[in-house]
């Protein structure tokens, strides 16, 4: 079997236990309730609009589309925030849950180890994205029913989403690197949380100091490139995610090879 069929294999397998299993169901119930709620409370507020001061000029009467497109943009882009914890808590059993149980060496006989990594990494990454559409469908389904006149909920909520899903691959990776470690998935899920605050110190680090390299470290780094609206930013950004995430899996994929399983 080539190495193409032995990663899509696990990759299928991945998906099929995290939407099948009790931990996958209840992430993403609380997932589409958490963003049904949030996006209820945004449209109910938007169909009450309150005066605002700009430059010194009252205005008594803001359109309720702006409001509520403010509000969905809000929403969309606080889903993207909470993809590293998605990550972690969907993934941090993927690989230290198979070291833990032994059931590795079943695969490891079947595929490469590198195969079976990075399949795995795939798998994470296919859930992620599926459970963030959910929940950002979701959202434009309360926004477009809720609050009239929102004609833009069907050209901005696809474009967030697209966003995330480059930011969540680069996220996977790193989750998956990090708990390849451990056999304990308790601890993995600890130490991926660990290196994924130290990822966010080192962005804080980066704007604080100017030192904006410091920032390439950290996936959400390149929302703002990719959501710019200039190809040249757009491009990098997503390149930028894509770059990170393919360079740690390789490196994952590596270690994993050589490791006593």
């Amino acid at each position: 079997m080539s190495p193409a069929a032995e990663t899509l294999l696990v990759a299928q397998r991945e998906l099929r236990t995290n939407l099948r299993s009790a931990k996958g169901v209840a992430l993403l119930v609380l997932s589409l309730l958490g963003g049904g709620l949030t996006a209820l409370a945004f449209a109910h507020g938007a169909n009450r609009p309150k005066p605002l001061d700009l430059s010194g000029t009252t205005v008594s009467d803001v359109a309720p589309a702006l409001i509520a497109m403010f509000g969905l943009q809000a929403i969309l882009r606080a889903t993207i925030w909470l993809t590293p914890m998605l990550v972690s808590l969907i993934g941090f059993d993927a690989i230290s849950g198979e070291l833990q149980h032994r059931s590795v060496r079943y695969w490891t006989i079947r595929s490469r180890r590198a195969s079976f990594y990075v399949g795995k990494v795939l798998g994470l990454w296919t859930v992620i994205a599926i459970v963030t559409l959910f929940m950002d469908a979701l959202v434009w389904l309360v926004f477009l029913t809720s609050v009239p006149g929102v004609g833009d909920v069907l050209k901005v909520g696809p474009m967030l989403w697209l966003v995330s899903v480059p930011i969540s691959f680069a996220w996977s990776s790193i989750a998956s690197i990090v708990g390849s470690q451990f056999r304990a998935p308790m601890l993995a899920l600890l130490m991926t949380w660990a290196a994924f605050f130290a990822l966010f110190i080192a962005w804080v680090a980066g704007g604080a100091t100017k030192i904006e390299a410091l920032g390439y470290v950290y996936p959400n780094f390149y929302e703002d490139w990719m959501l710019s609206g200039e190809p040249k930013q757009v491009a990098l950004g997503v390149l930028g995610c894509l770059g990170l995430g393919v360079v740690v899996t390789t490196a994952g994929a590596f270690a994993f090879a050589r490791r006593d399983v």
